[in-house]
């Protein structure tokens, strides 16, 4: 899942943003059928790894996320208005290799937007659940232990599935997709 700001805003990156993120979705965690199992902050947008019971819940789940970061972010920020533009982009993911590859690409995402120029080793991104991540090759170093725990996945890929295609290296930068 992606969900993006809109235009003009700060980055949801800044300390206080994302901590108020944080406590969004650690609240919103587990409702109307909806998981977040994974999650990182960017700039202007948020990816989530979550589980659903289906499209309907999926559905509310998202809409209920959404107002309550809205109503958070935009009390922080002293403003109103509309804070997501546009509707959540959901891809469902179906094999073991789709979800290590949605694993790798939202919980090293940071180091794709290039967020820290020099990555010390085995640094995990401290907008993320990334330090709460068990599949990584080595163990990481966290910049702290705020990140909030999240639910553990319920689905047998989330859970294992993933597993067989080997574990995930903390230094991985993702790239472009690849298009078929």
């Amino acid at each position: 899942m992606t969900i993006k700001v809109a235009k003009g805003l700060p980055s949801l990156r800044r300390r206080d943003l994302c901590a108020a993120c944080f406590a969004v979705l650690e609240q919103a965690a587990e409702r109307n059928g909806m998981r977040i199992v994974h999650f990182s902050i960017q700039s202007n947008h948020i990816h989530l790894i979550v589980e659903a019971q289906g499209t309907a819940a999926l559905s509310l789940g998202m809409q209920g996320l959404s107002v309550r970061l809205a109503k958070r972010l935009n009390k922080h920020l002293g403003r109103r208005g509309k804070l997501f533009p546009d509707r959540y982009h959901a891809e469902a993911l179906k094999t073991p290799t789709q979800v290590r590859h949605a694993l790798r690409y939202v919980l090293n995402n940071a180091r794709k937007h290039a967020v820290r120029r020099k990555f010390m080793q085995r640094w995990v991104d401290p907008c993320s659940t990334a330090g709460t991540f068990d599949g990584w090759t080595s163990t990481p170093r966290c910049p702290d232990d705020s990140a909030p725990a999240m639910p553990q996945a319920g689905t047998w890929l989330l859970r294992v599935g993933w597993r067989k295609r080997g574990r995930i290296p903390i230094d991985d930068t993702p790239g472009p997709r690849q298009r078929r």
